[in-house]
């Protein structure tokens, strides 16, 4: 077997298992999300603000270049049909800097992205008037991802879109 073949066979392989090009791809992007939730989990909308002590979100850049960026998000519950995302026709508006390296976010640098005027409210349950109420969201396994985007320039993304590559997402919730 010639290496060719050998290299073919290898990354029909990896194709298989993890798509080569979303590994490829997420190098595009000089910045990525981590999310990590320690239970318990939040069961209102208004514990996501409380950063320091019930969710950690670091935005690491690997570039040697300063952002300053926004953040979109979508809160969802699969089972239930439940969607709790950004406006895009109304994203928000604080503008985060960040800097080559880790960047761990505060609850302030997270006011916007879980203000209820920023979101779409979509599934049974849920709705403007009960997360500004602070009721909790219904019951069930959720899933949180975040994005940054360039704050000069909203339409450019400075991290992988989390549904492409299972990146600047927590585990169910």
């Amino acid at each position: 077997m010639d290496m060719r073949t050998i290299i073919f066979r290898f990354l029909f392989l990896l194709e298989i298992f993890i798509p080569v090009k979303s590994i490829l791809a997420q190098g595009d992007f000089p910045l990525q999300v981590k999310i990590t939730i320690p239970t318990p989990y939040p069961t209102h909308l208004s514990d996501f603000t409380d950063v320091e002590e019930r969710i950690f979100i670091n935005v690491v850049n690997t570039s040697s270049e300063t952002y300053q960026i926004i953040l979109t998000g979508r809160l969802e519950n699969d089972a239930r049909g439940i969607v709790i995302s950004t406006n895009p026709s109304n994203p928000p508006i604080n503008e985060i800097t960040i800097f080559p390296g880790n960047n761990a976010l505060r609850t302030d640098d997270l006011s916007d992205l879980f203000n209820p005027n920023f979101l779409n409210f979509h599934g049974e349950g849920v709705s403007a008037a009960s997360i500004s109420s602070d009721e909790a969201l219904p019951e069930g396994e959720y899933s949180l991802c975040i994005r940054a985007f360039d704050a000069m320039n909203p339409g450019r993304a400075l991290s992988p879109d989390p549904d492409a590559f299972l990146a600047g997402c927590s585990s169910s919730m």
